[in-house]
């Protein structure tokens, strides 16, 4: 028995620098396993808000729709009420000129004249601010529409930007676990094993 454990003692020694190196190497591979797995994660992590980015991203184009949709509402009606403001401005000074035409007056001079002149200033006045209404309607729309689609290339940018952090981080992950197992001895060339002649081999023989 002493014999035994003075053969395996030797052994041991002899073999110190194998074991060391299969401890290291089991080590590493832990930490090489907890890394892949870090990396693993970050990558998913970055995909997530990816997701989530491309998600929002469609967000400002909804709402830019919705309100390009009232912003042409909005221009129309302003164009209908310009057209009714040129229609009531003819019809207005028509009855100008047919009551000066009834009283044998002059429609163009005189107080018929100025009542005229009145109805169209009037009319072209509120027929002009409609139109200007209705073209700031429509500038509204097509701000609303670039707005969007800035914001929705900011989401973009900001997904792509989560995706490459993301397997930016893993690969940094990845090469510090691996300079450090390299820095540990892992991918270092074992000690060639003492031979079994000189001592392990007197294990067999004890019984």
């Amino acid at each position: 028995m002493t014999t035994f454990i003075a053969s395996a003692a030797t052994w041991i020694s002899a073999n110190a620098a194998t074991i060391s190196t299969i401890a290291t190497v089991a080590s590493t591979a832990v930490s090489l396993i907890s890394a892949g797995t870090s990396a693993a994660a970050q990558v998913q992590q970055g995909e997530a808000r990816a997701v989530e980015y491309e998600a929002k991203a469609e967000v400002p184009i909804m709402q830019s729709r919705s309100e390009q949709i009232a912003a042409k509402q909005e221009a129309t009606v302003h164009r209908e009420a310009g057209t009714k403001a040129l229609k009531k401005m003819r019809s207005d000074i028509a009855a100008v000129k047919a009551r000066a035409a009834y009283g044998s007056l002059n429609p163009f001079t005189g107080s018929t004249g100025t009542l005229v002149n009145f109805n169209y200033a009037e009319g072209t006045d509120d027929y002009m601010t409609q139109v200007r209404n209705a073209v700031i309607a429509s500038e509204n729309a097509g701000v609303s529409e670039g707005a969007a689609r800035y914001q929705r290339d900011l989401y973009r940018q900001a997904a792509v930007n989560a995706r490459t952090g993301g397997y930016m981080g893993a690969a940094a992950t990845g090469l510090e676990q691996g300079f450090q197992a390299f820095q540990a001895g892992a991918f270092r060339p074992a000690a060639a094993p003492v031979s079994s002649a000189g001592g392990y081999s007197h294990l067999s023989t004890i019984t």
